[in-house]
């Protein structure tokens, strides 16, 4: 199947932009594409395969994002939900279905 580079694989098909604060992305299962850390902070973030940001805890950590710059995820599989914590003072945007 013929892919242009706009076609996500792995479907993405919403985002949340400029998030700064913690953020239940999704609440239910779902897939994450990409993590555009667009400033970093100086603690690191991360995905949560969780559905509160209550539930963000090392046993739900999905992947630690840390510097500016662009994480592919690649479709990752969240089973319970998606949560994005930003470290101190990050700004972050991120793609998922």
């Amino acid at each position: 199947m013929q892919q242009s580079p706009l076609n996500f694989p792995f479907g993405a098909t919403q985002n949340k932009l400029n998030l700064t604060v913690p953020t239940v992305v999704k609440a239910s299962a779902g897939n994450v594409g990409v993590v555009v850390v667009n400033t970093a902070g100086s603690t690191a973030g991360g995905i949560y395969d969780t559905t509160t940001t209550g539930g963000a805890a090392p046993g739900t950590l999905v992947a630690a994002v840390e510097a500016a710059g662009v994480y592919n995820l690649a479709g990752f599989a969240c089973l319970s939900g998606i949560v994005f914590v930003p470290g101190t003072g990050m700004v972050a945007s991120i793609s998922y279905s």
